[in-house]
Formats: C-alpha cells, structure tokens, sequence
C-alpha cells in the first residue's frame, strides 16, 4: 500500500507533525513501536512551556522555542488544555553566580524573549518568602501545561483528519524500491508499505531508526549517548508560586522546581549519563531513592527548608544527547534527504528540551 507520507515515532514531533500533513495529503500513516503514544521524552519531562531563555541566537532551539510557544499557548486555549503561566524566576544562590545569570540574562534579551524582569534579594523576597538567593529574573511567559492531554488532543486532531496510527509497529527497514521508499515493518515483513515522504521522528531511537534507512549519505557519524534525568516529589502544599531555576549545569537546567496541576511540588531533572543501550533504557526508569541527599544539596542553596523535608522518588526520563562525528552536538539535528525519485526523508536528531515546546513550531516549518 502507498501513502503520501509515512511518520516513525508517535510522540510530541511525531504527533505534531502528523497531524500538519494530515491537513495537506490523505493518506498518512503514523507508527508507533509502543502500546502508547507519546511514552518516552515526551511523558517524562517537566511539562514546561519554555520561554526561549538559554539557546545561542539563532540556533533552532532558539527559533523553534520562540515561535513554537506562541503556537502552543494558542493550542492549548483552543482545546481548552489546562496550562498555567505561572512564571519562572532563575536565581543566583551566591555573589560568584551573578556573572553567570547576567549572561543568560542577556543571552535571554538577544533572543527577544522580552518579558524578562531583573530583580534584587528583597524583590524576589516579596514573590517567594522561602527562597534563598541574592539576585534573579523572572520570566512570565514561562508555563507549565498538561502534556499528556495534549498528546491526545494531537492524536485526536490527526485521526479526524483521517490519519492512520498504527502502534506496536516497529520499522525493520527503509530502502528504495521502484523510485518509491519501501518500509518493512515487524510482523508485516511479507506486506511492505510505500511512499515519498518519510519522517523519523523516533525520539530516543532515532539514530537506530535512521541507520535502518538504507540510503542517503552515512559518512557523518551520528550516535546517541543517553542521559537520566530524575525527579523527586515534595508531599504537601508547595512552597512556591512559580517555577524555581538555579543556574544551568552541564547536560541541563538544574534540579529546578515545577508544580503540577495537583499542586504538588516536583524537583528535577538531576543529569547522570549512563553507558547503556538503547534496547536497555526500558528496565533504567528506576529513581534511586539514595538520590534524595544529592538532590537536597543541590535544591538547599535556593530553599533551604529542603533539609526538614522528606523528598520521595517519582519519575525518570532520558534526555537523547546527540554526538556528531564524537563531538557533541548541543542543538536539534534535523537531517533531510533527497532519496529516489522525488523522495524525501527527514530524520529529527537530538530532540530534547525545548522539543515539547517547540513541536507545534517544527511541524509548522516542515510541512509549509
């Protein structure tokens, strides 16, 4: 069977860009090797809508960040998905850390993202009683929403459209076949499918899917090393009003501090890369509750009360880095081929943070 465009990985970009073609082609076909959608990055983050702060001006977390919230926010009012502005206020815990928030500071107004207000100790005390820090800036068009709803509402918007989703299909091989794409799928081997336009959009798998397409250029070196993200949850109200960021680390933004629509208070991610295989990362979303001193280090030098507290595990995710010829690549990748005759594939490396975000505005970009 031919369709006009055959999508691999059913989660934010998936989904998204799913549901743009199914307002351009009839025939879309959307696979998912999981029983669900949207179950890897995509379910296991922190449900931030992200304002643009930290990407270099002009990279594509930056361009797709920026315009994809606006994007979003008009979604979610559509569908009437819950979401909250609630702000963020990134803090410097120390003098030593001044220098490093006035240039995100800046960094944040290069890439217009022009909300933005500085505030000194006193200041931030007014907005947050319990956190410890001696400057910050807040950023109010920061937001947390539902994400899961989301999915849905996406997967909704592409099955009325017409789209086909298929999950618990795993790709076999892409190859060219009589100036077409010839996918195989797992269990379907004897019942190829075929089209022109191929989207890898597999998420955590996404460099196993596209050394499965049997064409284009290989000589570039693309691999994934994987990195955990833990979460731990506060019982009881939260002491916060807004989204709590320290200054980024490597590998992330910091153990920060989100609130979900139950109210409950959630720290996380922490970044632990781990030497593991793909076919491994189902059985490694454990959170290990020794942890919790290492988050409470982290977490005490913005709220110090952490230390009476009692944090219990929640929730893990694994963040796909991408390395290109054994460098890493801290932006999206997003590698298009011109394969056959009048083929198209389109493989989306290294779609982390801000890509729950940015996934309206990356699906938009590809299919005008």
């Amino acid at each position: 069977m031919e369709f006009d465009a055959v999508i691999c990985g059913g989660g934010a970009i998936g989904l998204a860009l799913t549901r743009e073609l199914s307002s351009e082609y009839r025939q879309v076909l959307l696979l998912e090797q999981h029983s669900s959608l949207g179950s890897e990055t995509s379910a296991r983050n922190s449900e931030v809508i992200h304002a643009g702060i930290y990407y270099p001006t002009g990279s594509l977390k930056h361009k797709y960040c920026i315009s994809g919230k606006k994007l979003l926010y008009s979604y979610l009012n559509e569908k009437k998905i819950p979401y909250d502005r609630v702000g963020k206020l990134v803090v410097a815990c120390c003098y030593d850390d001044i220098s490093r928030l006035e240039a995100l500071y800046h960094q944040a107004n290069s890439n217009k993202v022009d909300d933005l207000e500085w505030l000194d100790q006193d200041e931030i005390s007014i907005l947050e009683p319990e956190v410890s820090c001696v400057a910050g800036f807040i950023s109010r068009s920061t937001g947390i929403f539902d994400s899961h709803s989301f999915l849905q509402a996406l997967s909704f918007d592409a099955e009325q459209n017409g789209v086909i989703i298929a999950q618990k299909h795993r790709l076999i091989s892409a190859e060219i076949f009589r100036g077409l794409i010839k996918i195989s799928i797992e269990g379907f081997e004897s019942d190829p499918i075929y089209t022109k336009r191929f989207f890898n959009c597999s998420g955590l798998s996404a460099i196993d899917v596209l050394h499965k397409c049997k064409f284009g250029d290989r000589t570039v070196g693309y691999r994934y090393e994987y990195a955990k993200g833990s979460y731990f949850a506060l019982s009881g109200s939260s002491p916060f009003k807004h989204l709590i960021y320290p200054i980024p680390e490597n590998g992330g933004l910091g153990i920060h501090s989100t609130i979900d629509f139950n109210g409950k208070t959630k720290f996380g991610p922490n970044v632990d890369w781990m030497q593991i295989q793909l076919d491994e990362i189902d059985a490694n979303y454990n959170v290990d509750s020794k942890l919790e001193s290492v988050f409470k280090t982290s977490i005490v030098r913005y709220w110090p009360a952490v230390e009476h507290k009692t944090l219990t595990p929640d929730y893990a995710g694994f963040r796909p880095k991408l390395f290109i010829d054994n460098e890493l690549f801290e932006d999206f990748k997003i590698v298009k081929e011109n394969v056959g005759s009048n083929c198209t594939a389109v493989h989306f490396l290294g779609i982390e943070s801000p890509g729950l975000t940015a996934s309206l505005s990356i699906a938009k970009y590809f299919v005008e």
